[in-house]
């Protein structure tokens, strides 16, 4: 149980990560659809992650 438990750690540590790359490139002035290329989504989809949802 204790590597599930490390598992869903690590990818709320990924999601977090991600998210500030993702508020970080948009503050810098990165296209959204540039972000999107890059993580393979939607231009929607870095607004969701951006809004942390």
């Amino acid at each position: 149980m204790g590597a599930v438990v490390a598992a869903n750690d690590q990818i709320v540590a990924a999601k977090l990560a991600r998210r500030r790359a993702v508020v970080s490139a948009l503050a810098a002035g990165v296209p959204a659809t540039r972000v999107a290329a890059a993580l393979g989504v939607s231009r929607y989809r870095v607004y969701q992650i951006r809004d942390g949802k």
